[in-house]
């Protein structure tokens, strides 16, 4: 059980780290207000904004909405890795066992929702962008 809560501390440590990099790293916004009619003259004033460097302010949510998917998929596949470690630590004992089993399930349901997720993207960027 101290093999757990060891793991399980670790992880927690290791996520506090990442978020925190990620929260305190620095992003420059721009706002614009859009007084505009329909969604087709919306996107064609979107695609006049300048977000940060010199990519609009459609390619810089793509790019966001990438990383970010990225960064969820990256850390399902460690949960897997961990609760694997803990399957293995566990000593056999059917509670956990079941346990592990239940966070490799539910981490494998959620990595298949970011799949699908990272698919949705995909196409919205095609269909948005007329390819």
């Amino acid at each position: 059980m101290k093999h757990i809560h060891t793991i399980r501390s670790a992880f927690l440590l290791l996520a506090a780290v990442f978020s925190t990099f990620w929260l305190l790293e620095p992003m420059h916004t721009l706002a614009a207000e859009f007084t505009g009619g329909n969604v087709e003259s919306g996107l064609a004033a979107a695609e006049g904004i300048r977000v940060g460097g010199n990519s609009d302010l459609r390619a810089t949510v793509v790019t966001v909405m990438q990383a970010v998917l990225s960064l969820m998929g990256i850390i399902a596949v460690l949960v897997i890795v961990i609760a694997g470690i803990m399957l293995v630590v566990g000593g056999g004992s059917d509670e956990s066992r079941q346990k592990t089993l239940k966070i490799i399930i539910y981490t494998l349901v959620g990595l298949i929702v970011i799949l699908l997720a990272s698919a949705f993207v995909a196409f919205v960027i095609d269909v948005g962008t007329g390819n």
